[in-house]
């Protein structure tokens, strides 16, 4: 009775169990390209047939279905889903590794119950240590990849890898030595119990450990959602504030306006009577072109219709007119921004102000140039100011503790969206450009 039921407990573990953790995995770090269950029900009924010849012991030995099942689970992966080959064949990788790796400690970790109990015990018992720790390995896995393609973390927390992967090589190195040392083989009695409690205990530690990893990267994850949250509070906080100046400069502007206005309406009808009645061409021609100087020199506040980066630029357009800087901006953006706002303010604001900084160590012309542009896969912002002799590494601002990282700020965010920032002086002219790769859904 005992036997029958460890052989039924067997066959569910290991066609049903074990593929099942595999299936979640592939379907959590992946995208399907038709239903989600056509890859889980290929797996499952493959390795639930497999079995089932496994026992019946027709066409199938142990040897061919491991084959053949591990050649069509990748098949599956490759042409069930749609990501890009390259984060498939990432995926398989870190699946056979930990799989592996795994299935290896849980022998290590069943040798004293396969030297202490019969086999169906001893067989269960390691399959269960084994789907314990690479469902374990795996959710960690699937959590560090989802949030790495999502953005949620950079690749600086790759560190966080070094945590469980030192937590295994110990357990190997530890496992091995006591095997070398001592041979569960020539041991019998209190001796090979006592070990048997020793290793279950080790292998017990290794999944608490694998347990704690977890909980810290979770953690981990959410503090930098905290800091996420907080940045994107202060972006709103400086937009709602831009926008509150916008107004403000846009009424100015229609004051302006309206004296224009009434200036060019006085300024046309004595062009009239100089051409007219004093027939004085010249001084006419010279009253116009004064008059067409004034309106170029009208500052309208619009470079493009994304409100956000408009509403940047006219402020700074606005700061650099009160410090005496000709301010001159491009801008080919599409309406909606390609690039994350909370993101996109902080860096147009880090750039600009670099660049309006540098000028009052100038002398000389004082100007700041921006060109903001999109490609089909970048969008990048440049900018270009005299050279005043200032070390690109320090702030000259009095508050250096508070404006001291604004590289650094960019040259992070150059490597969150993979793409560059770099920043240069050539023929007394500084310039600086940031270049963010766009996100996409095949790219996210």
């Amino acid at each position: 009775m005992m036997d029958s039921f460890l052989h039924i407990l067997w066959f569910l573990l290991d066609a049903f169990a074990v593929p099942l953790v595999s299936v979640l995995f592939f379907c959590c770090v992946q995208k399907p390209r038709g239903h989600k269950w056509i890859f889980p029900l290929v797996v499952l009924s493959v390795c639930f047939v497999g079995h089932l010849l496994l026992f019946t012991e027709i066409l199938m030995n142990r040897v061919r279905f491991t084959i053949v099942y591990n050649a069509i689970l990748i098949l599956s992966v490759f042409f069930l889903f749609k990501d890009r080959p390259a984060k498939k064949f990432l995926n398989i990788l870190i699946h056979y590794f930990l799989a592996l790796s795994f299935d290896y400690i849980s022998y290590l970790a069943g040798l004293p119950f396969v030297a202490f109990l019969p086999d169906n015990v001893s067989r269960c018992v390691v399959l269960l240590f084994f789907i314990a720790m690479v469902s374990l390995s795996l959710a960690f896995a699937a959590n560090f990849l989802k949030k790495r393609d999502a953005q949620e973390i950079d690749k600086k927390s790759l560190v966080f890898l070094l945590i469980p992967l030192s937590h295994i090589v110990t357990y190997f190195v530890t496992s091995l030595y006591e095997i070398r040392n001592s041979p569960y083989t020539e041991v019998v009695g209190e001796e090979l119990q006592s070990k048997m409690i020793f290793s279950t205990a080790q292998f017990f530690c290794l999944l608490f450990a694998m347990i704690i990893d977890i909980f810290a990267f979770n953690q981990y994850v959410k503090s930098l959602d905290a800091a996420k949250l907080k940045s994107q509070n202060e972006a709103l906080e400086y937009r709602n504030k831009l926008n509150e100046q916008y107004f403000e400069e846009m009424k100015e502007n229609e004051l302006e306006f309206r004296k224009v206005k009434h200036d060019i309406g006085g300024s046309l009808e004595i062009v009239k009577e100089l051409i007219y009645e004093e027939k004085d061409v010249e001084k006419a021609k010279g009253l116009f072109d004064a008059l067409s100087q004034t309106v170029q020199n009208i500052n309208t506040g619009f470079y493009c219709r994304n409100s956000l980066i408009n509403a940047i630029l006219t402020t700074k357009a606005k700061q650099c007119q009160k410090e005496g800087i000709d301010f001159d901006a491009a801008v080919s953006v599409p309406d909606a921004s390609p690039i994350e706002e909370s993101d996109l303010c902080r860096i147009l604001v880090n750039i600009l102000d670099n660049a309006i900084e540098a000028n009052g160590n100038v002398q000389g012309a004082k100007f700041v140039r921006v060109r903001i542009k999109t490609s089909a896969e970048y969008l990048s912002v440049r900018t270009e100011n005299p050279s005043g002799g200032q070390d690109f590494s320090q702030s000259t601002k009095a508050n250096k503790a508070g404006h001291g990282y604004g590289l650094r700020i960019l040259n992070d965010f150059s490597q969150k969206y993979d793409g560059a920032f770099i920043i240069g002086e050539k023929d007394g002219v500084t310039t600086a450009q940031i270049t963010l790769r766009i996100p996409t859904q095949d790219n996210p």
